[in-house]
């Protein structure tokens, strides 16, 4: 993953104070994220979504319908090659768990390969 970035200026952290996600929330959503990840993979010599491999990932557990959409526009462009695909996917399947969701659907795709890419889109 790659994240750039820039020097906080001291309005934004003055105006932040507000909508800054608490230190034990964001623990307990991190936790949540590994349990539901755990149960997912249960049965399987893995713990982590980065661990498994690209043609399990695929087969076992491919995003929602339609949710590839931008991957696969990125594919074609160059910007991502066919290795890399399965790196994003376990990044958005992190995304999704998260966000408590089942499984990735088009927004947590669209983060991972924001995030993979480095770029704001």
């Amino acid at each position: 993953m790659k994240i750039e970035l820039l020097p906080a200026r001291r309005k934004e952290l003055l105006n932040d104070k507000g909508s800054a996600e608490p230190s034990a929330i964001m623990a307990a959503r991190v936790a949540a994220a590994r349990e539901r990840t755990r149960r997912r993979l249960a049965g399987t010599p893995w713990r982590l979504n980065a661990e498994v491999p690209g043609p399990e990932l695929r087969r076992h557990w491919p995003p929602a319908p339609g949710a590839l959409t931008g991957i696969e526009h990125a594919l074609d462009l160059g910007q991502v090659s066919a290795r890399s695909v399965a790196k994003v996917i376990r990044v958005a399947w992190t995304v999704a768990d998260l966000a408590g969701k089942n499984r990735p659907g088009r927004d947590e795709c669209e983060t991972a390969l924001t995030l993979w890419l480095g770029v704001t889109r």
